[in-house]
């Protein structure tokens, strides 16, 4: 089984939780997302290892679509503290350039939006590898900026403690800071409720 794979594994409880959620307040969704489309030809395969925009914006597009009679929005779903740059910026661009409206639902079982988000200042000194990560805009963490033997020293150390990362450039969020709603919130946009 693949890294990421092993991601996705870890994250099945989340995903089966917000379906659930979902499910309980009436609020219809259909399951978008790259981890759901099917492998026609090959093509899932090549799209992970694709870098073209065309490929991220297909990787990095959210999990969900909340579907409601006057509006819908789409929902990532992060069982992680933390989220990676490419998909960050591919969701802010969905906002940004699409005026999409994109949620992000997190381990706390809460959503917001995902201009919301705010970040942790990052700290330079990775406890888990015991190496410094360099660090842009004093929030993404960039493991593949490291030189080729400390990359593989991070990885190694994951691997070696059964934690599971991309080795992409991520950032942490703030959950203090970064203001969250229950999923109650959305009822608003059932007809008739």
């Amino acid at each position: 089984m693949s890294d990421f794979d092993k991601r996705i594994e870890k994250g099945k409880d989340l995903y089966l939780t917000v379906k659930k959620i979902l499910d309980d307040y009436k609020i219809p969704y259909f399951e978008t997302g790259y981890e759901n489309l099917t492998n026609i030809n090959g093509a899932k395969n090549l799209i992970i290892k694709n870098k073209d925009k065309t490929s991220e914006f297909i990787r990095f597009y959210p999990d969900m679509l909340l579907v409601f009679w006057n509006r819908s929005f789409l929902l990532e779903i992060k069982n992680s503290s933390g989220i990676e740059k490419e998909c960050y910026e591919n969701y802010i661009s969905l906002v940004n350039n699409f005026m999409l409206d994109v949620l992000i639902c997190c381990k706390n079982l809460k959503i917001c939006k995902i201009q919301d988000v705010i970040f942790k200042a990052a700290l330079r000194h990775d406890y888990l590898s015991g190496l410094d990560i360099p660090i842009t805009d004093n929030i993404w963490r960039e493991p593949r900026l490291m030189s080729k033997d400390d990359y593989f020293k991070y990885m190694q150390a994951y691997k070696d403690k059964n934690k599971f990362t991309s080795g992409c450039s991520f950032a942490f969020i703030d959950f203090e800071k970064t203001k969250f709603y229950d999923f109650n919130v959305l009822r608003k946009y059932i007809k008739n409720e």
